[in-house]
């Protein structure tokens, strides 16, 4: 609808064209009507409708002057003027200033409404050709905008040098002392749109960037760096307003927002739009503390701790607690890793990723040591290694790792609970039958029953509460024993027939664990039988 303002001071005239007129049919609604030339001026000043409908001569102002001080509201609306026949000259004079046509008294309605017609299509028209004006400079506009954006995005991400960022700046952005900028981040976003169109993506991401311009006291540059996570910036001839305008966004923000949860997280105001590489960087270093303290919060960057409490985040004991495939004692070491990614003042999200890529390849390390592939005690490795790094807290993150490796530690019991005692027999049965052999190791008993040498030596351990190496010296000298006590080989003899090739090695050890030197045992146990 087209507004008509209808300026008449005989009231016959006035009413009849506001009644007989179909306004609505031609596309027009009259907004508002004057009986006098002041009043009609302040009307048409206030309302600035898209036509003046106007007789020329009223009190207090006539339409001449009326129209003289319109023309002077940088304002140009399409006037008709209504004039009698003995007012030809001042009509005259109204063409002169614009008037787009006249029409005479007594007014045919018909006539006028004839004219109206032409007048929506001229504004149809001229409308057409503003809103394509406007269409093409918003064009421009995003054009320059966008090339802004790309530059800017390829240049916090190290893909330009900041000469080529300079370039494309514009002068009232490049004149400016101060940057401040916030990275904003839906949280969950693959998740959050998995199951929507394409447009109602859109529509989401749209209403988002909507709300931040909505949020900020003065619209900030926004760089749209993935799906879901932007980068907003600020710059300003002033550091606290640069700041205030930073700070005020996020607040507002997170008054208005409640569709979904996001996170911002922001670092100090820096010098110049050229420190908004450091800027982003430090802001995404921010980021990372919703992996330790969660999300839809805001975070600000800190400088890492100077007492480097990473030196305490031992790998070699983390990866040595795992091979014991002992519950208790993997829980309190993630209980402790957990906490010292906590005090240390990096990259934690990183650090923990780490973490579970390394104890996921020892853990098939040493199943494999033990001939027991991964995809024999867990359905799909692959898909519990996604579902760990799919976490987005670390609390989550390491909780979930512990029940992955829990559940590998629960199938191996198991296992073991029906293989280790028979393995650790045959073990025993061999080292009887070959004691005798110097050449014999911990090698060759653990190939024997087909599990690695550093296995077998904690199975044995566990299993027979001593070292392998402890269980076979028993072993040799309750042989050793046996021969001083019913044979007359020599000491050097009895050696050889023990697996000691080195006889005074032999006695060494032997009066280590009895007391007594072969010669001195056989001895006593002589003296002891003969009474």
């Amino acid at each position: 609808m087209y507004q008509v303002f209808i300026a008449d001071d005989e009231d016959i005239i006035l009413d009849g064209i506001c009644s007989t007129v179909r306004w609505d049919k031609l596309g027009f609604s009259i907004v508002g009507t004057a009986r006098d030339g002041c009043s009609a001026y302040r009307g048409v000043a206030k309302l600035r409708p898209d036509v003046i409908l106007t007789d020329i001569r009223m009190p207090g102002m006539d339409g001449l002057q009326m129209l003289q001080r319109i023309s002077e509201l940088c304002y140009h609306p399409i006037i008709i003027i209504i004039t009698g026949h003995n007012e030809f000259c001042y009509a005259r004079k109204a063409l002169q200033l614009g008037v787009y046509d006249y029409i005479s008294k007594p007014i045919d309605i018909m006539e006028l409404e004839q004219l109206l017609i032409e007048i929506a299509a001229q504004l149809d028209q001229k409308r057409a050709e503003h809103d394509k004006m406007e269409e093409l400079r918003k064009r421009i506009e995003e054009a320059n905008n966008w090339e802004l954006q790309n530059a800017l995005r390829r240049y916090m991400l190290g893909g330009v040098d900041a000469h080529s960022l300079i370039k494309v700046l514009p002068e009232n952005i490049r004149s400016k002392d101060y940057v401040a900028g916030v990275i904003v981040q839906l949280e969950r976003f693959d998740d959050l749109t998995r199951r929507m169109k394409g447009e109602e993506i859109f529509d989401l991401t749209e209403r988002f960037e909507q709300m931040i311009f909505y949020s900020s006291l003065r619209p900030p540059i926004l760089v749209e760096e993935t799906a879901g996570k932007y980068v907003l910036l600020w710059t300003s001839g002033e550091e606290q307003e640069t700041a205030a305008l930073r700070d005020a966004t996020i607040r507002r923000l997170r008054m208005n927002w409640k569709e979904c949860a996001y996170v911002t997280s922001t670092t100090g105001v820096k010098k110049g739009l050229a420190a908004c590489a450091q800027l982003y960087n430090e802001a995404s270093e921010a980021l990372y503390q919703v992996f330790l303290k969660g999300g839809n919060c805001d975070y600000m960057y800190h400088e890492p701790l100077s007492n480097n409490a990473l030196s305490r985040f031992d790998n070699g004991l983390i990866l040595q607690t795992i091979s014991s495939f002992d519950k208790t004692k993997i829980r309190e070491e993630f209980d402790r890793v957990e906490q010292t990614i906590r005090q240390s003042g990096v990259n934690s999200f990183l650090l923990t990723r780490m973490l579970v890529s390394n104890v996921f390849m020892e853990i098939i390390h040493l199943l494999s040591d033990i001939r027991r592939p991964l995809g024999h005690l867990c359905e799909s490795p692959e898909t519990a290694y996604k579902q760990i790094l799919s976490c987005t807290t670390l609390s989550d993150m390491m909780q979930e790792l512990y029940r992955f490796v829990a559940a590998i530690c629960d199938a191996l019991a198991e296992e073991k609970r029906n293989a280790s005692s028979v393995m650790i027999e045959q073990a025993k049965v061999f080292l009887r039958a070959n004691f005798q052999d110097p050449k014999l190791t911990l090698e060759i008993v653990a190939k024997q029953v087909n599990v690695s040498t550093n296995y077998f030596s904690l199975l044995f351990k566990k299993t027979m509460g001593q070292s392998f190496v402890s269980y076979l010296t028993d072993l040799r000298l309750e042989h050793a024993k046996k021969l001083l006590e019913s044979s007359d080989y020599r000491s050097y003899e009895i050696s050889y027939r023990c697996g000691y090739e080195n006889p005074t090695y032999f006695s060494t050890i032997f009066k280590k664990h009895f007391g007594l030197s072969p010669k001195e045992y056989r001895e006593q146990f002589s003296r002891l039988t003969t009474g």
